[in-house]
């Protein structure tokens, strides 16, 4: 849960931290480059145990961490993140830890992932000496805790020697092997004495003296100011049950593409669900090695199997075989079918999802005579709940990037059905931090395409639109004198390119202009419209 305002220092008294030290070192004045495969797709656990012989009223407590986390407090779930963000300006969350704690033992706990490789939400960072490839920090100054070599760590059970998937929007497969899994390792009664003390990370400063967080690569953290994703049960329901020919390919993508039917061997189930976006869940039993492997979409293939394709989401859960196993899957998810394998013995007993995406206030609503824009309006109103997370998102189930024109649309959606604009705010600033060395602004926030080598232009425009937009239904004066010198700039990229009839000519990059072949024109009509009224709303 979110605490009120809290004023929290620049600087951290907590260190950064992983299970282990990483196997290389970087200099922190190397060129900028993605991390080795081997070090791709890394989880660990960590956790600290602490007694209190009273719980403050109120714990705040800020966490971050590259790139993922999921925060438990005594075996409960209570923060996930941190929200995307440039490196350089990574940012951190806020929780209040006091309705979770309890007078005597207690245990903080967190799984942690590293991606490596860059995902449509997320991008390396500079590699400077230990930071770069995977760290965790934490810090509760009410019952001094800090992140440190007092916490105990624990290589996760998920498996990193996984084939890449092939497309792009794909994170790192979830092959999670519980054959290896510390059982119960966040609730506070577990024994961790024969974990290792966590690595506390170094980083490759030049400045030995300036060794605190925040520090390079992580130079300029900030508070993410947004509310908790949603955590609300998804139920499935089922669909068809077929028995389907026994494979235990290592390759889980490969398994799903080789199905077929059979008289015997392993058990698929076809679940469906109005669509949502959500991390799928299984409760499964049976013989140790045995698995469940877990896959969804948005289509159902003529012969009533889901279509997994173009974002082949897939993960493989390895049981213990001893009981009632649980496994979660860590990335939230757009689907509407989900398609679940039980292989070598494995039985299924249950099935649901956790729909996560930013929450919705007030009490917005629309109402007429009309049925039929009654729907849209609903409609409209969900597609918008399911495209918000912490950021504005294309589509929860094929990319979930964060494009710049689509925000746009999203904004002005959210002023019409949400009383909370705190993540119109964040989407504007990740935007802006992720401004060009030309003036323009990337085509994507804080994602894979933010670095390459083209833009979207009129996407630029855009976001000058939508700022002008935010001001204009919140009045947020502070904001705009925040942002306004990147909306000056790429009025000022513009510029270099308007010739002496007032037109922009030979604009280079893609001029989008919602798919129309215009990026081969040395003039094209909508941009300069465009540009025009970005032009008005900069002058309002």
């Amino acid at each position: 849960m979110a605490t009120g305002p809290h004023v929290w220092p620049a600087t951290w008294n907590a260190n950064w931290i992983w299970s282990e030290a990483p196997a290389r070192i970087s200099s922190p004045v190397a060129s900028a480059a993605a991390p080795p495969e081997e070090l791709w797709n890394r989880f660990c656990y960590l956790r600290r145990s602490l007694d209190l012989d009273a719980v403050p009223t109120s714990v705040p407590a800020r966490v971050t961490a590259d790139s993922r986390f999921i925060l438990y407090v005594n075996g409960v779930e209570v923060a996930r993140g941190p929200a995307r963000s440039i490196p350089e300006r990574l940012a951190y969350c806020e929780v209040d830890l006091g309705p979770y704690l309890r007078p005597g033992k207690n245990a903080l706990a967190a799984l942690v992932r590293f991606y490596g490789a860059p995902m449509p939400w997320w991008r390396p960072a500079p590699a400077s000496l230990q930071l770069g490839y995977g760290s965790f920090a934490f810090e509760a100054p009410a019952i001094a805790i800090a992140s440190d070599a007092s916490w105990k760590g624990y290589r996760a059970p998920y498996r990193q020697d996984v084939p890449m998937p092939p497309m792009l929007p794909v994170p790192p497969l979830e092959i999670f092997d519980a054959r290896d899994d510390a059982t119960g390792w966040t609730a506070a009664e577990f024994d961790d004495s024969s974990w290792q003390p966590a690595a506390v990370l170094s980083t490759g400063t030049l400045a030995s003296n300036r060794v605190r967080i925040p520090v390079e690569p992580y130079s300029a953290m900030e508070h993410d100011n947004l509310a908790p994703l949603t955590a609300i049960p998804v139920v499935f329901n089922e669909k068809t049950r077929r028995v389907i020919a026994a494979n235990d390919s290592y390759d889980t993508l490969a398994a799903y593409k080789a199905m077929t039917d059979s008289v015997s061997g392993d058990s698929l189930i076809t679940y469906e669900t109005p669509e949502t976006l959500a991390t799928p869940w299984v409760e499964a039993s049976g013989p140790r090695g045995s698995m469940v492997d877990i896959y969804v979409g948005e289509d159902l293939r003529g012969n009533g199997t889901v279509e997994i394709q173009p974002r082949h989401y897939a993960t493989r859960y390895i049981l213990r075989g001893d009981g009632l196993e649980r496994i979660e899957g860590f990335e939230a998810v757009g689907f509407r079918y989900a398609a679940v394998v039980a292989r070598g013995g494995a039985q299924v007993h249950s099935a649901g999802a956790t729909e996560r995406h930013h929450p919705r206030s007030g009490d917005a609503s629309f109402l007429c005579d009309d049925d039929r824009l009654n729907a849209i309006w609903r409609v409209g109103a969900r597609t918008l709940d399911l495209c918000s997370t912490d950021a504005f998102l294309d589509c929860p189930g094929r990319e979930q990037r964060a494009w710049l024109g689509d925000s746009y649309v999203h904004a002005l959606l959210t002023y019409v059905t949400n009383t909370d604009w705190r993540l119109v705010r964040r989407h504007l600033r990740i935007c802006a931090h992720s401004r060009r060395g030309d003036g323009l602004l990337a085509m994507v926030a804080v994602g894979d395409f933010s670095t390459s080598s083209t833009t979207i232009p009129d996407y630029s425009l855009h976001w000058v639109r939508a700022l002008a937009r935010y001001f204009e239904y919140s009045g947020d004066a502070e904001l705009i004198r925040e942002l306004a010198p990147t909306a000056i700039g790429v009025l000022a990229a513009f510029e270099r390119y308007r010739a002496r009839d007032g037109l922009i000519r030979g604009l280079p990059g893609w001029i989008f202009i919602d798919w129309a072949m215009t990026q081969k024109s040395e003039v094209v009509g909508a941009l300069d419209a465009l540009y025009a009224a970005a032009l008005d709303d900069v002058a309002m």
